[in-house]
């Protein structure tokens, strides 16, 4: 087959995330199958943006279309957006002309993509798929506070609808987001959840030689019980709860990242004297090794009723269980891969006394009890959540939807 995946903030591992398009591409690849990936030059996500062409990777052809800079939520994002979108009808015209596509994926975090790929699928023949990051409007309203009459949510809600009436199959990274997507009019037989995945050859090795920029910190670490956190330090994840429960005990944390939240961290951190130590960014492989040497793996959320409904599938939460070490979970969702692979704790969201109890019990255990635990999760996400596994449950979704178009 031959795919078009269009995710405007398309990543890989050297440009830093989003991951899943290039995770997914590759393993079609080395199936034998050809996928192009358009994304724009600019995200906020990257370590690194690339400049506007083309480029491959480990067989993944990439498609660069020129994006503006933008920071913030503000009209420059929605400039963004549209520059990749009017980019985007000349892009697909344009492989087109290479040969037949089969499949067109809009995967943009936002819905406005697939007004053109869908149109342009149609033309081609090709199947029609759109891939949920986020329930937009849904997220727009509940977690940014905007009016359901905004005239960003009513054009938000329009494609939503659109997708749901229209798109061959729409592929949910969110676990139950059929429950509201079929109040929108899509049919439970094109929809399939796909989670984020793991893959395996990725899984950190802890006595493997570290690079000696991370040594100072991984004695920092091995010197007491130490939770890890890796991630972007920004408002999407509930850290605070985590250092100020941690001032309450013994444990220490390494938290490893950077943002627009770290500075408030850190003062909190002083503030109420926990043993914090503060990396800031970086990579992914980095990070995963520093985390293998933790104690625990910290993931957090903020109570929020779109998860409380539509559950959660968080890379952060499967690259911890890659890790082999035990999850220490606060979050408050309608899954709980924590409870299924039996690898960790969880406490409700944001309750600072309950982190800090399952802070008391992680560290009463013994060094056994918890490489157990660590092991359960290592070996769940590897038989339940490899890319090779989703890569291939996918495109059997997409194969079929573009049987019937050719029927």
């Amino acid at each position: 087959m031959r795919i078009v995946y269009c995710d405007h903030y398309a990543g890989s591992p050297d440009l830093g995330m989003e991951f899943r398009p290039f995770q997914l591409a590759r393993e079609w690849v080395r199936a034998g199958h050809r996928v192009t990936i358009v994304g724009g030059s600019y995200s906020h996500l990257r370590v690194r943006n690339p400049k506007p062409g083309r480029e491959s990777l480990e067989g993944v052809e990439f498609l660069w279309l020129e994006t503006p800079e933008y920071h913030g939520n503000g009209l420059g994002r929605i400039r963004s957006m549209v520059a990749y979108c009017l980019g985007l009808r000349g892009a697909i015209r344009s492989l087109a002309q290479e040969g037949p596509i089969d499949a067109i994926i809009a995967s943009s975090t936002y819905p406005f993509d697939f007004l053109v790929t869908h149109r342009a699928a149609r033309r081609l023949g090709a199947a029609s798929i759109f891939e949920l990051h986020d329930l937009w409007p849904e997220s727009v309203v509940e977690l940014g506070g905007y009016s359901r009459l905004h005239p960003f949510v009513v054009a938000t809600q329009w494609c939503e609808d659109a997708y749901c009436r229209k798109a061959d199959r729409v592929i949910s990274i969110i676990p139950h987001a059929d429950r509201h997507l079929l109040t929108r009019g899509l049919d439970s037989s094109r929809y399939l959840h796909v989670p984020n995945g793991v893959d395996p050859a990725d899984a950190p090795d802890p006595a493997a030689k570290i690079a000696d920029g991370l040594l100072e910190h991984q004695r920092w670490a091995s010197e007491g019980f130490t939770i890890g956190f890796a991630g972007s330090l920004t408002g999407s994840y509930s850290i605070e709860p985590l250092v100020k429960a941690s001032a309450a005990t013994s444990a220490r944390l390494l938290v490893m990242g950077d943002g627009p939240a770290r500075s408030s961290l850190e003062q909190l951190a002083k503030q109420t004297g926990a043993a914090a130590r503060f990396t800031g960014r970086l990579s992914r492989g980095a990070a995963l090794q520093l985390l293998s040497g933790c104690d625990a793996i910290f993931v957090g959320l903020h109570a929020h009723a779109l998860f409380e409904r539509y559950g959660i599938s968080m890379n952060k939460l499967y690259d911890g269980m890659l890790c082999g070490r035990p999850i220490l979970a606060n979050y408050t969702s309608a899954n709980d891969p924590i409870a299924d692979a039996a690898c960790g704790l969880v406490t409700p969201a944001g309750d600072v006394e309950a982190i800090a109890s399952a802070i008391r019990m992680l560290v009463e255990m013994s060094q056994s009890e918890r490489d157990a635990m660590g092991e359960r999760g290592r070996s769940f996400v590897r038989s339940s959540h490899d890319h090779r596994v989703l890569a291939d449950r996918m495109l059997a979704s997409i194969a079929a939807a573009k049987g019937r178009i050719g029927s």
